[in-house]
């Protein structure tokens, strides 16, 4: 199963790119802008994991699946991570414009999160009547944190900005 993620409706130009020449410039500046993001997504990173139940959904989630094992509400929480990708795209391949994104790690987690977005199903219908309809924890979760991100991110994008663009001038 592969993780979910969400992009914040934030565009800047070139931000990959400043990234990458700010980890080659400044290292240390570089993490201090990784702890600045995660600690701007934290609020809405608690209020996902507190959308997932502890206990399992439904009772077929206490039942070892394939790879996934039986649910464990705890580890479905901590698959919820913070993720910056600032890799270039493959030649030939489409550009990924996603550079900041809250991921789920886990089968269970991505399964009870998105089940019935693209079909209906016993198991869909079944989360929907007790959880809401897909996604039932990541998106309510930014949706209810996005004016706080947006600002939060676009203030911490400029200081990176900024402090590259000290880093150059002092070259």
């Amino acid at each position: 199963m592969e993780a979910q993620s969400f992009t914040a409706n934030i565009q800047v130009t070139g931000i990959k790119e400043t990234l990458r020449e700010l980890q080659k410039l400044n290292p240390e500046l570089r993490k201090a802008f990784n702890n600045q993001f995660k600690a701007i997504l934290e609020p809405t990173v608690s209020d996902i994991k507190s959308r997932i139940p502890s206990d399992a959904p439904l009772s077929g989630f206490e039942r070892p699946y394939k790879k996934n094992g039986a649910w464990a509400g705890n580890k479905v929480q901590k698959g919820v991570k913070t993720k910056i990708d600032t890799r270039r795209p493959k030649p030939g391949g489409l550009e990924v414009t996603t550079a900041f994104a809250i991921i789920q790690k886990t089968g269970w987690g991505a399964i009870f999160d998105m089940a019935g977005k693209s079909s209906s199903n016993v198991l869909a219908t079944n989360l929907g009547r007790r959880y809401g309809v897909a996604s039932r924890s990541m998106w309510p979760a930014v949706i209810a944190h996005q004016d706080q991100i947006e600002s939060d991110m676009s203030a911490i994008t400029d200081d990176v900005m900024q402090a590259v663009a000290k880093e150059i001038a002092s070259f």
